[in-house]
């Protein structure tokens, strides 16, 4: 997708309701398609939400910020005019309007910041877009914060790790000492209130450095060091950041992937949440995005995150625990509401890892095979026994679960045998326990609200 970032939209639109009487946001998207000459395709590409067109969207904050900067006014419902104000800056013919310029005026200055806001704030971040974690929490008074950023405790992690395994909050006090951090700094929290700041780069740290192979996970939230980790200590760099990091193809593909979220687009889990990177990416995004594709962004990377985390507790798994989680599943999708759920993988039933009974008397039966394969695809052979299996017990209906992929070979047999054989996938794994809330819950909920402007429309009449 390439439309323009929605600041560059705020000068051209100004321009067009100068020049225009009653001025929609609606009637102003064709213009705009013509002044910035978007494709077809571009001019109707949605937000990830699908509730609206990212043009729409951009265009609707354009109008906004001029209009809470005075360069606009609003006469009556969805129309616009141009100020005194938005006239007198086309007379000085800037070559560009965006946050920076808008800030000249008091009453964009107190949108954006909030009233006697600090002036050291960033500049970039307009109210109700999601806080930015590396410059101030969720109080707009709040001081920037001078914690050291994300890719000054990569090493120190690294490093820590070298001299033993470890988990996250065994290294907190280690890496608060060796980065001399305060007190305050040690203690500072994220805006939710519920982790420090230090606890979280931490645990962006690892999973940057076990994305790269220099890190790995032994056990459950515990890791070490591996021998390419050992290498790069011996080096002795200054620092390890994203560039450093991106010598390792693993590392490259995951930090490219996580790019696309902006757009909808991932395609691999992982990413971490705006914010906890860099500030000049930080800020890189937020003079591109608009709020909502700013919020919207953060929720996919976020999920993407917690997919990753459960692909990654997946892997941790011995096959007896797998072929019990396939259990699980079924059940969180109410397959055993009126009937039952039996683990039979240790009863060498065939070749059958479970049976589901889809009611209370047993008449209507599910079974189940679980492959806790990594790397290795499930053949056509080992669906054609399952089958066999299933025709040993005069079932037509099947469940086949593996963590890795099927090959082309054993889909088309699925798909062409007389019996109901379902094969699930470890990436379909993954997205039915996050949709159905198996092995995850939810952690807190953000109620988003907009203006109706209807009902204020409808007290006019």
């Amino acid at each position: 997708m390439t439309l323009p970032p929605f600041q560059d939209f705020m000068l051209p639109v100004l321009e067009y309701v100068q020049g225009m009487p009653h001025v929609s946001i609606a009637s102003s998207r064709e213009p705009m398609i013509r002044r910035f000459a978007i494709s077809p395709e571009d001019s109707e590409a949605l937000l990830p939400s699908g509730q609206q067109t990212v043009l729409s969207n951009r265009l609707s904050w354009s109008f906004n910020y001029l209009l809470r900067a005075g360069l606009l006014e609003r006469p009556s419902h969805g129309v616009y005019e141009i100020t005194d104000r938005g006239r007198d800056v086309l007379r000085h013919r800037p070559a560009r309007i965006d946050v920076p310029f808008l800030r000249q005026f008091q009453e964009f200055t107190e949108f954006v910041d909030g009233p006697a806001a600090d002036s050291k704030k960033s500049p970039e971040l307009p109210s109700g877009s999601p806080p930015d974690p590396d410059v101030g929490a969720g109080d707009p008074d709040a001081p920037p914060s001078d914690l050291p950023k994300l890719k000054h405790f990569i090493l120190p992690v690294l490093k820590t790790l070298a001299k033993g395994d470890a988990s996250a909050s065994q290294m907190s006090k280690p890496i608060a000492d060796l980065l001399s951090l305060t007190q305050e700094q040690a203690a500072e929290l994220l805006p939710s209130g519920t982790k420090t700041r230090v606890s979280d780069r931490i645990s962006w740290s690892l999973t940057y450095l076990k994305k790269a192979g220099l890190i790995r996970r032994v056990s459950s939230g515990v890791y070490s060091v591996t021998p390419e980790g050992e290498k790069v200590i011996a080096e002795n760099p200054e620092i390890i950041d994203v560039p450093f990091l991106n010598r390792y193809p693993d590392f490259r593909n995951y930090y490219a992937n996580r790019e696309n979220a902006a757009d909808g687009t991932a395609t691999q889990p992982g990413s971490p949440a705006p914010g906890e990177t860099d500030e000049d990416e930080d800020e890189e995004k937020a003079s591109t995005l608009t709020p909502d594709e700013m919020m919207e962004l953060t929720a996919n990377e976020l999920q993407a995150s917690i997919k990753a985390e459960i692909k990654r507790e997946i892997q941790q798994l011995s096959p007896t625990a797998f072929e019990k989680l396939i259990i699980e599943v079924m059940r969180g999708l109410k397959y055993s509401a009126r009937g039952t759920a039996l683990h039979t993988g240790k009863s060498k039933d065939g070749g059958i890892d479970g049976i589901i009974t889809e009611d209370a008397l047993g008449l209507d039966s599910i079974y189940l095979q679980a492959k806790r394969y990594v790397g290795s695809s499930v053949t056509k052979m080992e669906i054609q026994a399952f089958a066999g299996a299933m025709d040993g017990h005069a079932v037509t209906k099947g469940v086949f679960v593996t963590f890795s992929t099927f090959t082309k070979d054993a889909e088309n047999f699925a798909k062409v045998s007389p019996k109901h054989i379902r094969l699930i996938n470890g990436n379909e794994l993954v997205e039915l326990m996050y949709n159905h809330n198996i092995g995850v819950r939810t952690h807190r909920s953000i109620e988003l609200k907009r203006v109706d402007q209807d009902f204020f429309k409808d007290l006019e009449g």
